[in-house]
């Protein structure tokens, strides 16, 4: 054995470190003339060796820097950012019409470098471009191990050997092909074979996927892997009924929630080359809520029945009250919502054919206390809902999908129950006070024969009004999120009414013309007032006083022609009381004047609540 002087020792120990790490930028560069100078110390043999370790290195570093850049321009969806309250409360609103299984590809990238160093399965199907090692050992073959490249008609060549049509066969089958083609040839022979490189092949993702395209993917690419290449399925697309076409034709269709649900991967087949994935448009969704253990808005395909949604939530708790469960379906005929009960222990009310827009809910034995809430108007899914005693205004609006575009949150109108007893009673004592003021007054000789009339009117209203107990909140679930004070528990009874964007003014009370006018941004209540033919003799110019949308009363006063005309938005209805002077001989205007402006604002609760 040749031994290399301690100088020559160096030389090759400084060329190696410093070409090996020079050329790690400049791998495409020819030698300097200062590295030339340090290879010409050097052996021919030498020279030559370091330029072959060299050229390897190049290759090498241009493979890593090729997948460093493939890395680099991967498009991924955008980071999460620091979200502020509103942002989040939106989130929140979003997330919960979220159909289940969208999330699964939320930080999925939008392409896709496939991994080359997972096995091999032995049924992989050997096809054009894919690199196998070859390694011939024993018997008279020359021993050898051999790199080559299935071509474009999927031919395998090996030296010494006729060419070896292997294309379409599994690795197992080209490896007992090619060892029955060695001993035949060459005595005793025998060869190891494995894939060393994959081939790469382009496919189609389309329909309703994050981002449709064409996709340069590997051979052992699945239909899930390809999935996760688009960035996943869009809001609007189908995660049940994916569409895998071949040369035209649909070849399978594969459903996610196979996947997601029951861990079930024998359908998530390899793809092959010209591949198309095709994402249709959902057609079919529902919600369950309750004592399921996966409550959550599903897809469903068609056909399935009540029995297949509770499978898809994992079944039912143990606390659950199943022959108390409710289906809140809309009537196709009349548009709105109806619920009605139906019992999961009943074999015939399971096979229930589910509609689109089904929302089912289950209530539990620990919800035997549950309280019953009305929410009707610009709600996605209005209806009569089940709450719990706890349960707040902002939760129950999330479970009915929140509102449609069309909702005016600020008209909303919200009505109890407990409040509408109470201001119920009141119109009945201030009747029974009134009669007994008018007994006083006939005692005392202090009633004359016209002032009575007045006062009877407004004791018929007072016995037959019913209030709607209308208190003023806050439904916008942003500004809900946003001030957790404004939220409030709900309680039996309670009633929430949201009405579509009026662009109306109502004007009502002592004037020529009650009426609705078109909303004009530039008017002001004397325009309006003035439009609906100004003031009866008797009116109480004093006392006029807007009810807005969201149910607050404001009085106008004396200030009425400097009234903001911006206060007067959209909704507003303009109250033109009557004077309290017919009424003065009762000696009860303190009494008088509140309950007009109620019986005001339970008039225009109960207008918004009709329209």
């Amino acid at each position: 054995m040749c031994y290399l002087s301690t100088r020559r020792r160096a030389a090759v120990a400084a060329i190696l470190f410093f070409l090996t790490t020079q050329f790690a930028y400049t791998a495409d560069n020819e030698l300097s003339l200062e590295q030339e100078e340090m290879l010409s110390e050097l052996p021919l043999d030498q020279q030559a060796s370091i330029r072959q370790k060299i050229l390897q290195a190049n290759q090498l570093t241009q493979e890593v820097e090729d997948v460093r850049r493939e890395n680099i321009t991967l498009t991924s969806r955008p980071e999460k950012k620091v979200l502020t309250d509103d942002e989040k409360e939106e989130q929140r609103i979003r997330a919960l019409n979220l159909i289940y299984g969208y999330d699964l590809f939320a930080n999925a990238p939008t392409t896709f470098a496939p991994a080359t160093d997972i096995p091999i399965p032995s049924s992989y199907l050997i096809g054009p471009g894919d690199l196998l090692s070859v390694n011939i050992i024993g018997g008279t073959a020359p021993k050898e191990q051999i790199e080559t490249a299935v071509n474009r008609e999927g031919v395998l060549s090996l030296p010494g050997m006729s060419p070896i049509g292997v294309g379409g066969l599994t690795l197992d089958q080209v490896r007992a092909l090619v060892n029955e083609k060695l001993s035949s040839e060459f005595i005793g022979s025998t060869a190891t074979i494995s894939v060393k490189e994959l081939r790469s092949m382009r496919i189609f993702v389309l329909g309703e996927a994050y981002m449709p395209g064409s996709y340069t993917v590997s051979s052992l690419t699945t239909i899930s892997n390809a999935l996760y290449i688009s960035g996943g399925v869009s809001e609007k697309g189908s995660l049940r009924n994916i569409q895998i076409k071949r040369n035209g034709k649909v070849i399978q269709e594969y459903d996610l929630y196979d996947l997601l649900l029951n861990g079930d991967t024998s359908k998530d087949a390899r793809l092959q080359p010209g591949d198309v994935i095709f994402i249709p448009i959902i057609k079919k969704k529902i919600r369950i809520t309750g004592a399921v253990r996966r409550p959550a808005l599903y897809e469903l395909k068609d056909q399935e029945n009540l029995d297949d949604v509770l499978n898809l939530a994992s079944g039912l708790l143990s606390e659950s009250l199943p022959s108390s469960s409710e289906v809140n379906r809309v009537n196709r005929v009349s548009g709105s919502r109806e619920i009605f009960k139906i019992n999961l222990n009943s074999e015939d009310q399971l096979k229930l054919q589910m509609r689109d827009g089904d929302i089912i809910n289950i209530p539990s034995i620990t919800a035997l206390d549950e309280i019953n809430v009305v929410l009707s108007g610009q709600f996605k899914y209005p209806g009569t809902y089940s709450v719990k005693n706890g349960e707040k205004l902002s939760d129950l609006m999330l479970r009915a999908g929140g509102f449609t575009n069309s909702a005016y949150l600020y008209g909303a109108v919200f009505t109890r129950k407990s409040v509408s007893d109470l201001e119920n009673a009141s119109y009945q004592r201030t009747a029974d006070e009134m009669e007994s003021a008018i007994a006083s007054a006939l005692i005392a000789g202090r009633l004359a024969s016209g002032d009575i009339q007045a006062v009877s009117q407004l004791i018929t209203r007072l016995r037959e009004t019913k209030s709607p107990g209308r208190l003023v909140v806050e439904v916008d679930p942003i500004i809900l999120g946003s001030d957790p004070e404004k939220d409030f528990f709900l309680e039996n009874g309670d009633r929430i009414h949201v009405p579509p964007r009026r662009n109306s003014v109502t004007v009502v009370g002592d004037i020529y013309s009650p009426s609705t006018l078109p909303f004009k941004n530039s008017h002001s209540a004397k325009d309006y007032i003035n439009q609906s033919g100004g003031y009866r003799w008797g009116a109480d110019t004093n006392s006029v006083f807007l009810v807005l949308p969201d149910g607050q009363a404001k009085s106008i006063k004396r200030n009425i022609w400097k009234f903001t005309r911006n206060e007067i938005a959209p909704g507003t209805t303009i109250v033109v009381p009557k004077s309290t002077r017919p009424f003065d001989w009762l000696l009860l205007a303190d009494t008088v004047t509140p309950i007009l402006a109620n019986l005001a604002t339970s008039a225009a609760a109960l207008a918004a609540i009709d329209d």
